[in-house]
This record gives structure tokens, sequence and C-alpha cells, in this order.
């Protein structure tokens, strides 16, 4: 809910600004035809970049994710990857939102956030060079429309792929448009002008800095304000030195939509946008102080490109690379200490790992991104049943998957949790988590409704997470008896009660077993058909192995029955006692049914991700049949973690039958 909050309030803000824009343009408009041809230009401008934005999520569907995944491990891997992918899309806020969003779901570590947030910002300076070295000096409405009529004409189009490159083409049809009708308005008025000298040149410097952080915090795009930046200086509206200042507050202005994305996020998500933000601020404090000599250098590095000594929309592109390109340099060593410092200043809460925390809302638009983290959260919640069972039995969870617990195991350990300090782990640690899960998952299979093989997988997890709230259920009714009869007087009785506590841990332990014995690969396979073929022998192993626990179960519910009835022949216990004991050997065995019931729907979905791989392989080998095996990008999307999460007990992992190294 918090999650969804987030992008609630991300909403709310766009809408509200876009209300304020219109209004003030409705007035404006009606008064004034510079204002007229600056705020049309402006608002198709915008129409582009939200086209450009949705054709590269239409693309990104399990392309972007994986490559931000794989070339995000070093340092300046993850620069390089913030940089051309900012580049490539003109987009520093949707780049900055998905690594933010990929944080808060553990896919990508914070210093490699850090890094690609530092990369975005060079790739942003792009955008200057494209409206100073051609949205000045040339007349790029010739260019759009014909842009926008193909990009329109490929939208008719059923296939996912042609309707992004239209969604594509016709954003950067309209960033043309909006340019022409932007730069129309500054010259239409020639003696239009902007100018604050007259209030001093350092309170003008001080005016134009502020409007550069307004202006890009109310449309949300450094690309946007850059044009009116570069224009408005070619126009002779502003001059050179207002125009730094303007480029250094825009820089600054580029955090407000991170760190509105970042309200309700993991505590990384918020260390993430409140790094960018001092980032950003610092080096903007830094360049004003030694302003006289980022513009001498930008007057050699001027003079070494050959540009003129009046070309200023080419200066203030190169400063504004500069400007980051000196950034980054100053900032990237740090990295590491950055990261201990934001660590240390923001905490993360007593309770936070009650909550979902690998699931986001923002990550909708990308399929296989939001079906390994949906993966991530069911495995969270199989760890939190785990450790609500060990607190039921009396028993450490290390223990538990360590060895199998006989009786003797629990003859002298007492029961210490209450029924109502049980129920309190519920609403934490399950019912939390559970209603999270079903809301994201239902979301999910909403937006992808027409992928009949992607529905069922999410459907796998939506099952494996609804039995393994009802074992916990099961747990929770045996819990009373469980503390009661455990210290009874009655030798038989705290016996029989001591054997349901073995019974549940030892059925842990062999599901745990069961595993770990199936997982082990040797020898090593080579291939990508190999590893396959591997893996989906373990799944069919592990599958085989929990029908018979279940039916273990089953004989164990129906046997207990008959020692029932002899125990009451023998006066051992009254038939009262015998009542409670019959319940709660039936909710035992069905709690356990409905966790391994569980284990047994996460191999079924890993076993679907296997039969999605070997189809896409076979189809490309169809396409290209002298093509080389290569699945690392489509294995890297199928994470594997414990079923028993690390994040509750370090101790005894129970890993997944098909599982793939990924870094946490």
């Amino acid at each position: 809910m918090l999650k969804r909050f987030k992008t609630e309030i991300y909403t709310y803000y766009k809408m509200s600004i876009l209300a304020i824009i219109s209004v003030a343009g409705i007035v404006l408009m009606g008064r004034s035809e510079v204002a007229q041809n600056l705020l049309s230009g402006l608002a198709i401008f915008l129409l582009g970049m939200l086209f450009l934005e949705d054709g590269f999520k239409g693309f990104s569907g399990g392309v972007l994710e994986k490559i931000l995944k794989k070339f995000s491990n070093t340092k300046l891997k993850a620069i390089l990857f913030g940089l051309s992918a900012t580049a490539i899309m003109q987009s520093s806020t949707l780049v900055t939102i998905l690594t933010l969003s990929f944080l808060s779901v553990s896919l990508v570590e914070l210093g490699q956030a850090l890094g690609i947030v530092f990369g975005a910002n060079i790739g942003s300076t792009t955008s200057g060079w494209i409206i100073a070295g051609i949205g000045v000096k040339m007349n790029v409405s010739a260019l759009g429309l014909p842009l926008i009529t193909l990009g329109v004409l490929l939208l008719l189009m059923k296939n996912k792929n042609s309707k992004s490159l239209g969604y594509i083409l016709a954003g950067i049809g309209f960033f043309f448009l909006g340019i022409s009708y932007i730069k129309a308005g500054f010259e239409s008025y020639q003696d239009f002008d902007l100018d604050a000298g007259r209030f001093g040149q350092t309170w003008a410097f001080v005016i134009f800095f502020g409007m550069g952080i307004l202006i890009t915090s109310i449309v949300q795009s450094s690309f946007a304000t850059l044009t009116i930046i570069i224009l408005a200086l070619s126009a002779g509206s502003i001059s050179y030195d207002d125009a730094l200042a303007l480029v250094i507050g825009t820089n600054v202005g580029g955090v407000v939509t991170a760190l509105i994305a970042s309200i309700s996020s993991s505590v990384d998500g918020r260390r993430l946008a409140i790094g960018n933000t001092l980032f950003n601020v610092v080096i903007a404090i830094v360049c004003i102080i030694f302003l006289p000599l980022f513009k001498e250098v930008v007057e050699i590095l001027s003079r070494a490109f050959g540009f003129g000594a009046q070309d200023y929309a080419l200066k203030i592109a190169l400063f504004h690379t500069s400007y980051n390109v000196i950034a980054v340099l100053l900032m990237t060593p740090f990295i590491p200490l950055f990261e201990k410092f934001l660590c240390a200043f923001i905490t993360t809460s007593k309770d936070d790992s009650d909550y979902a925390r690998h699931i986001d809302f923002d990550l909708i638009p990308y399929p296989n991104t939001a079906k390994e983290c949906l993966e991530k959260e069911v495995l969270h919640l199989f760890g939190n049943t785990i450790f609500i069972l060990s607190a039921v039995i009396g028993a450490r969870q290390g223990e538990l998957l360590q060895k199998r617990l006989g009786t003797k195991s629990f003859n002298d350990q007492k029961v210490r949790i209450n029924p109502e300090e049980l129920e309190n782990l519920y609403e934490k640690k399950i019912k939390n988590i559970f209603n999270a899960i079903i809301d994201f998952s239902t979301h999910l299979r909403a937006a992808y409704s027409q992928d009949v093989s992607f529905c069922a997988e999410i459907a796998n997890l939506q099952k494996a997470s609804r039995h393994l709230v009802e074992g916990t259920k099961n747990l929770k009714i045996i819990k009373p008896n469980l503390i009661k009869n455990a210290h009874s007087s009655n030798h038989t009785l705290r016996e029989q009660y001591t054997q349901i506590r073995a019974l549940l841990a030892s059925t842990i332990y062999d599901l745990k077993l069961l595993q770990d014995n199936n997982t082990a690969q040797s020898p090593e396979p080579q291939t990508s058909a190999q590893k396959r073929e591997a893996k989906q022998m373990a799944s069919e192993n592990i599958q085989e192995g929990i029908k018979k626990i279940k039916k273990d179960l089953k004989r164990t519910n129906s046997r207990s029955i008959n020692l029932v009835q002899e125990l009451i022949k023998e006066r051992a216990i009254t038939s009262a006692q015998a009542t409670s004991l019959l319940n709660d050997i039936a909710f035992g065995t069905e709690a356990l049914k409905e966790i391994v019931t569980a284990a047994n729907c996460i191999v079924k979905y890993e076993n679907l991700l296997l039969k999605q791989e070997s189809e896409q392989e076979n189809a490309h080998k169809n396409l290209k049949p002298n093509a080389k095996e290569s699945n690392e990008s489509l294995e890297s999307s199928q994470s594997g973690e414990s079923l028993v999460s690390s994040d509750i007990q370090s101790q005894g992992v129970l890993e997944q039958p098909a599982q793939i190294e990924t870094r946490h």
C-alpha cells in the first residue's frame, strides 16, 4: 500500500503541475503572441517526452532491465550504462526512476545505483548538443512533421515493437516541432528581454539560478529547460552569464522527480534519492565558487574544438557537459565513502523487514523484472512462514534446517511464544506481505492479460503465497494446545504433542534435504541446454519427492485415529483430550501440506520458466541455425533465492531447484 502511495503521489504532483501550467497558459496565451509560441512549444515538447518514454518502456520489457543488471556490476560500467541509456532515451528522469525501483527491490546495490545516476547526469548533457547543434541552426519543424506522420502510422499497427517504434519516432517529431515553436517565440519579439542585470551581478545570478531550479522542477525535464535556455540565449533574450546560472540551477532542479519517486520507497531508495540530491547540490556549490575557473575551461575547450567566439549556444552545451563530467570524475572515487555515509545517515526502521520489500508498482511496465521481484517476495513470505513454524514448536530456525529434530530434541524445550505474540507475528510477517503480493500480482496479471504463459507463471506464485498463508493459519490453531499440553502432567499427552512438534520440524528438514540433494550438479553442465536439462531433472525429482512427503503426511493423519483410539482404551487420555489431539494432528499435517504445496508451486513456476527458455531458444535457432546458444540474459532474470529467506535466518539456506547465481 505504501509503495502504491508513492506512485499515486507522484501522479498527483504531475497532475497538479499540469493544472497550474494549463491555467497560467490560457491566461498568458490570450495576451501575448510570445507566450502563445513559448507555451505551445513547451507543451508539444513535453508531449514528445511522454511519447519517447512510452516507446522505450515498450521496448524495455525484459531488455533494459537485463542490460542494467548485466552492465552495472562495476562503478565504471554503472556510469557508462547511466550515460548511454540517458543519451539514447533523452530522459534522465526515466533512468533515475527505473534505477530507484531496481534498488528498492534489491536488484542492484546502492553503489551501483549511485554510479548509474552519476552517469545519467552526464548523459543528460547530450540534449544540449542536440539543441545547440541542430535546433538553433536548422529548421527542425521540417524534420518533425514527417517523423510524427511515420510514428502515427506505426502506432496503428498491432505489433508491440512497431508501436513502440512509432511512439519513439512521434516523440522525436514532437521534440523538433516543440523546438521550432519555442524558437519562433523568442525570435518573434526581439525586444523580449529577461536580463536581470539591473539588480546587480550577484542578484542576477541568484535570480536565474533559482529560475533554473523552479522551471526544471515544474516541467520535470532538464531537456526542456536546456532547450528554453539555449534558444533564449540564441535569440538574445538572456546573457551568457544568465544562461550559466540557469544551467547550474537546472541540475539542482532535476533532483525533485527522484525525491518524489522515493516517497515510501525502501530505505535504499531513499538513500539514492538523498545521495543524488547531495551530489547535485554540492557540485553546484563548488561550481558557483569556482565559476570563473569553469568558464576558463570552457573557453580553452571552445578554442580547441574550433567554436566561434560568439557561438554561445555551443559554449553552454560544452559548459553543461564539462560541468557534469568534472563532477562525476571528482565524486566517483568516493562512491564507497558516499555509500557508507548514506547508510549511516539514513538508517532502516526496526520493523522494515516485516513488510514487502521486493515489489514496486513502478516496475509493472517491466514484466520480467516485476515477475522476478514477485518471486523474491514469495520467497520472503516462505522464509517468514518457516520462522513462525519454528516459533510455534519452540525451536531455533537454524537447528530446524541443519538437522532432523526428533522427540528427544523437544523434551526439554519449552514453547515460549504465547497466542497474542503469535497473532502479532502473523500480522507483521505474513498478512502485510501477502496483501502486497496479491495486490501487486493482480495488477501485473491485468497488465499482461493477453500473455497466457506469463499469467500462468504469476498464478503459480499467487498460489504459493496463498498456501503459505493457509499453512500459517493452521499453525495458529494448534498453538494454544501446544503450549498447554507441551507441559501437561499427563506424560502420554505430553509425549503425543512432542511428536507433533517433531513431525513439523522433521518435515521441513526433509523438504530442505530433498532440494539440497537435487540442486547439486555433478559434473558442471557446460552449455545452456545442459544446464536447462539439469534444472529440469532436479525440478522433476523435487516434485516427486514432494508428492511422497504429502502421502506420508496423509498416512500419518489416517493412522492417528487408530492411535488415539488405543490411548482411550488404555485410559491414557480422556475423550476430550483425544478430540483435541486428533484435531491438532489434522491441523498440523494440513499446515505442512500447505507449506510443501507452496514449495511445489514455486518449483512449477521454475519449470514454466525453463519451458519458456527452451521455446525461445528453439525459435532463435529456427531464425539463425548457426547462431551460438546464449541464454545468460534470460537466466539472469530467473533469480534464485532461498525458500527460507536469509533475511530471517542466516543459517540453513533452503535453495530453489533452479537456482541461478544473483548478486544481492
